[in-house]
């Protein structure tokens, strides 16, 4: 491994944790009691979040960001999936 590539490494990691620690605190600022969803698992709630995403597109910026950081999650877990499918292919 060059020292760039782990230089784009530690950068992508990076990005990645700060992604994910600005969506909470989005999500954290914003009024989510549109979507009423009660205590369970985390996974059942961050499904009741995606499915009441669209009651929060009357609001602001903050409601606009918090709606694209969650439907980047199962966006990015699906690409996640499909490139682990495919073959490598070696040149």
């Amino acid at each position: 491994m060059t020292a760039l590539s782990k230089a784009a490494a530690g950068v992508a990691s990076i990005g990645i944790v700060g992604f994910a620690a600005g969506g909470f605190l989005l999500l954290g600022a914003v009024d989510l009691s549109v979507c009423d969803a009660p205590d369970g698992s985390r996974r059942a709630r961050f499904v009741r979040l995606l499915a009441c995403s669209p009651s929060l597109l009357g609001g602001g910026w903050r409601e606009w960001l918090v709606i694209a950081w969650l439907w980047s999650w199962p966006v990015l877990l699906l690409g996640s999936f499909i490139a682990l499918r495919r073959p490598q292919r070696h040149r």
